[in-house]
């Protein structure tokens, strides 16, 4: 059942992501698109303060206000990354949860929470996370503060979970924190298939991936 799953994510997950009306773009979120789009092409090390001045028609003396100086830009542009596709995904999560009134219903939706993280056009974040979780480790307020924003998802995957487990539609037994962070470090994973870039490869990658997750919860026999 699961290797014949159409990795194909509904019309409310997809809205959860790409939000059709955006408000207007601040001084402060246009700096960073740009600096995100900037680290992409070049890396932190070719992001120049005329460049982001010049694309984002905003004043040098507008960067320094917000930001201080161009490494607080480049580290709140990274770390404004790590709250990209995750918080998403579990946001829908938690309300798919809510509706699940059967174990296939729940299965369903974890299906498509997952096909939704791991969707090949996330590539880019997740490759831009994983550099910011790099980073990490030479910014002890940095560190600190990817450890938040992390453990911000995991307490929300864990409270969308302990709604399923006391309806009865998950295992009593399965540890949800546990759960929780490797679904978290499994971005990490995805992120070398997406090096890799073999489609059948990272199908059996997902297929593996799906059915473990449901056998864990005790979903599947």
């Amino acid at each position: 059942m699961i290797a014949e799953h159409n990795a194909q994510v509904g019309e409310s997950a997809a809205a959860t992501v790409d939000i059709a009306h955006r408000p207007a773009e601040s001084t402060r979120q246009s700096f960073i698109r740009i600096t995100m789009q900037l680290i992409d092409e070049l890396g932190e090390s070719g992001v120049r303060v005329e460049d982001i001045v010049e694309k984002s028609g905003h004043s040098v003396s507008s960067l320094y206000h917000y930001f201080g100086n161009i490494r607080g830009l480049i580290e709140e542009s990274q770390m404004s990354r790590l709250s990209e596709l995750p918080t998403g995904a579990v946001n829908y999560f938690l309300e798919a949860v809510k509706k699940a009134t059967t174990t296939e219903e729940l299965c369903q939706h974890i299906i498509d929470s997952l096909d939704m993280i791991f969707d090949l056009k996330h590539a880019t974040s997740r490759m831009g996370r994983l550099q910011a979780v790099g980073n990490a480790n030479m910014n002890p307020v940095f560190t600190a503060e990817v450890a938040k924003r992390y453990r911000v998802a995991v307490d929300e995957s864990v409270k969308a979970l302990v709604l399923a487990r006391d309806r009865g539609l998950i295992s009593p037994d399965v540890d949800l924190e546990a759960y929780s962070l490797w679904i978290a470090t499994m971005s990490s994973a995805r992120t070398i298939m997406d090096i890799d870039n073999d489609p059948v490869a990272t199908e059996k990658w997902m297929d593996v991936t799906r059915t473990s997750v449901l056998y864990y919860l005790g979903l599947i026999p």
